[in-house]
């Protein structure tokens, strides 16, 4: 790649980082941080293509790198969130079932309790009026 190449495509690849930066920093959902990883696993292969002429293009470039770097940071922190919060929802899911299942067998209980009531109070009308005669 000649130098003239190169310098025309340091500006390419610092929009490409901006670009790579801001949709880690907007990234919400799970599809979107895989969208944004990828970004920035692009701008950091960009980056590593590009060999500075000059002292100011190896200082802008480090600072490139360094925002790569830290993208590259807040997309692990915000996956490790995410899947904190997935296991968060799926504790809770586990405990809103067994609840479901303890309210169930309470209801069966009162029910076989209301039976059993029925049953007892029919034997004692039936004995009570079995001695009224």
């Amino acid at each position: 790649m000649t130098q003239l190449n190169q310098q025309l495509l340091l500006p390419e690849v610092a929009q490409s980082v901006q670009q790579a930066v801001k949709q880690a920093q907007s990234s919400t959902s799970e599809q979107q941080m895989q969208q944004a990883q990828q970004a920035v696993q692009q701008a950091h292969q960009q980056l590593q293509s590009i060999q500075p002429s000059t002292l100011q293009e190896q200082q802008h470039l480090e600072q490139l790198q360094q925002d790569v770097q830290k993208a590259y940071q807040k997309l692990q922190l915000e996956s490790q969130q995410l899947l904190q919060a997935q296991q968060l929802v799926q504790t809770e899911n586990q405990h809103l079932q067994q609840a479901q299942q303890q309210l169930k067998k309470e209801q069966q209980d009162v029910q076989q309790a209301q039976q059993e009531f029925q049953q007892a109070q029919a034997i004692a009308t039936a004995y009570q009026n079995s001695h009224q005669q």
